[in-house]
């Protein structure tokens, strides 16, 4: 049995009021398959399986939980996927916004010359679990991400003048004017991170199980 995980599009302003609809039973899943099995294409041939937990953990304000995830089977490939909630990237507990947000916070404090990834630390929430070593390597993920979604993110916002930096302040900077364009000049980070998934059909950080498999497998 095969596990894919599809990114979960959803108007909840967070993964938690998410996981107080999921919960409650408020969630109708109906709509997500109305056009088919998101594997085969088919209709009704999906069955709702039992859902697993994952801890997620937002950082601005400061929440964390587990949240359960919503795993369905494809009856005709005899393949499990999941839906994800965009607010979460795959393999990471940690919300999609928290992790922008806190390399952004990074980038102020390095661009202001008051410290690297240690001061960035300091300054994030006191309950939180992040490092200095996690922060550089959210760096490295945010800005994969941010690269990969270039060409569906400039489909609706000017971001020629925005060029790929190589070492880690250039990289700090690059994410820096991402943010600060889509802040300026389009919609929202939260709105944006939604809208890109919507276009793409991908989540913006982070890779799913199924192209795991297929890096590995090259």
């Amino acid at each position: 049995m095969q596990w894919i995980q599809l990114v979960y599009d959803n108007s909840f302003s967070s993964v938690f009021e998410y996981e107080e609809a999921f919960r409650t039973g408020k969630i109708d899943w109906e709509p997500v398959l109305r056009g088919g099995c998101p594997l085969c294409g088919e209709r009704g041939c999906c069955r709702r399986i039992s859902p697993y937990m994952r801890r997620a953990v937002a950082l601005f304000p400061y929440c964390e939980g587990m949240v359960p995830i919503a795993r369905f089977q494809c009856r005709s490939l005899i393949r499990t996927f999941s839906l994800l909630p965009y607010q979460l990237a795959p393999y990471h507990a940690y919300t999609v916004e928290s992790m922008i947000l806190a390399v952004v916070l990074w980038a102020e404090i390095h661009a202001a010359g008051d410290g690297g990834a240690g001061a960035a630390v300091e300054e994030l929430p006191g309950d939180c679990e992040v490092t200095p070593w996690l922060l550089r390597s959210w760096l490295g993920i945010v800005i994969v991400g941010l690269r990969r979604a270039h060409s569906v993110l400039c489909t609706w916002i000017e971001l020629t003048d925005i060029r790929s930096g190589e070492d880690t302040a250039e990289k700090l900077g690059e994410v820096s004017r991402y943010v600060r364009r889509l802040g300026s000049r389009g919609p929202p980070l939260r709105e944006a991170i939604q809208r890109y998934i919507r276009q793409s059909k991908r989540h913006l950080l982070g890779i799913p199980s199924q192209e795991r498999r297929r890096l590995s497998a090259g």
